[in-house]
C-alpha cells in the first residue's frame, strides 16, 4: 500500500474516517443577502462579483434571470447542477474568474468528515469511531 506507515489497519480506517471532505449540498438557497454575508472575502469582494452579474445581465438573458432572483427572498439553489454549469459559463466567458466562481459555488458546499458524511455520532469524546472500527472488524 503507498505511503504505509506501519500503522494498524483499524488506525489507518480511524484516520481515513476523521479525514475532511468537501460535500456538495443538495440544495442551498441564497439571495444577494447571502452571498454579501458569505462570501469568502467579505461583503466589498462579494459587491463586486454581484456587480459583474449585474454588468452581464444586461446582455446575458440568463444572468437577468438569475439576478432577479438573487435580489429576491428565495434566491436561487446554488447547489444544484443547473447553476454550477451556468457558473462555469460565465467563467469560461471570463465574466468571472475561476476563483470568483469557485467561491460561489463553495456556498453550496459543505466540508465535514467523513464519520460525519455517513451519520456518524457528532462527538467522539468517548472513542466512539474506535469501537465501531472495532465492532466492524469482528464481523468481517
Amino acid at each position: 500500500m503507498p505511503g504505509y506507515t506501519g500503522e494498524t489497519p483499524t488506525a489507518v480506517v480511524i484516520a481515513w474516517l476523521r479525514g475532511s471532505v468537501t460535500f456538495s449540498l443538495s440544495e442551498r438557497m441564497v439571495n444577494a443577502r447571502t452571498v454579501l454575508s458569505e462570501y469568502p472575502g467579505g461583503p466589498l469582494v462579494a459587491a463586486q462579483v454581484l456587480d459583474k452579474l449585474e454588468a452581464a445581465a444586461q446582455s446575458v438573458s440568463a444572468v437577468k434571470w438569475v439576478q432577479s432572483f438573487l435580489k429576491a427572498d428565495v434566491g436561487i439553489d446554488i447547489a444544484s447542477a443547473a447553476t454550477r454549469t451556468a457558473i462555469d459559463a460565465l467563467i469560461y466567458a471570463e465574466i468571472l474568474t475561476p476563483e470568483e466562481g469557485a467561491a460561489l459555488k463553495g456556498l453550496g458546499e459543505r466540508e465535514m468528515t467523513r464519520w460525519d458524511s455517513v451519520g456518524g455520532r457528532a462527538s467522539d469524546e468517548d472513542g466512539y469511531v474506535e469501537q465501531v472500527v472495532a465492532g466492524v472488524r469482528g464481523w468481517v
